[in-house]
């Protein structure tokens, strides 16, 4: 619980802090409440791994639940530092400068972002597993950070690549929503049915999977 409460509250008190430093026109596109569907990809499968844990008394699934939310933290951590990038990000297959806030863009502010997130969580699992008596080495934790900066690595690519992605009949601008300018949008690239939720569950479960995987092939 304690992980889970770290993520949730570091993150929602960096965007509020964030939105406000930053002009209006960058915060209301975007916004901090999050719906149930952004609530689970951020939070289902690390809890899935809390689950495992409960049941088998694995302290793999710890390190497993860790990067989870430690991969979650970096995309969340990733997305807000990029707002406060003074240039466009340049978008990680094409090497072109995209619009801030564009799936599958890397800035150097964002990525310094995905690391403090990742480390913030990480570390912070590694020092309460302490209190709590759970003995995990803490170069496991540091491995569980290290799969979650992975799992928003690829949860970049995906939506670089797979992720829906639109433009506006009427202003040309690319976007990810499917009605724009109030009228709707063309499809130009990835699935309709893979939204940015969907690849945030990438990224999540691919942190939990990494984080296993290593876990088991060092314990």
């Amino acid at each position: 619980m304690f992980v889970l409460a770290l993520f949730f509250i570091t993150s929602s008190a960096l965007g509020k802090l964030l939105d406000s430093r930053l002009p209006k026109e960058q915060t209301a596109a975007k916004g901090n409440r999050r719906d149930w569907g952004q609530v689970l990809a951020n939070g289902g499968w690390p809890a899935s791994a809390g689950i495992f844990y409960i049941l088998t008394s694995d302290p793999a699934w710890i390190v497993a639940f860790t990067a989870g939310f430690a991969g979650a933290a970096s995309d969340t951590w990733a997305s807000e530092f990029g707002r406060l990038s003074r240039s466009r990000p340049i978008d990680i297959l094409r090497f072109e400068r995209v619009k801030q806030g564009r799936s599958g863009a890397v800035s150097a502010a964002g990525t310094g972002g995905a690391l403090a997130g990742t480390a913030v969580v990480s570390i912070g699992a590694w020092l309460f597993s302490g209190i709590t008596g759970e003995e995990i080495d803490m170069f496991l934790f540091i491995l569980a950070g290290a799969a979650g900066f992975c799992g928003q690595v690829i949860d970049t690519l995906a939506g670089g690549t797979v992720q829906s992605l639109y433009q506006c009949r009427v202003c040309k601008v690319k976007t990810e929503r499917e009605f724009h300018c109030g009228c709707p949008v063309r499809h130009v690239r990835g699935f309709r049915w893979l939204d940015n939720d969907a690849v945030n569950h990438l990224c999540t479960l691919s942190s939990v999977l990494l984080g296993y995987g290593a876990a088991v092939m060092l314990m």
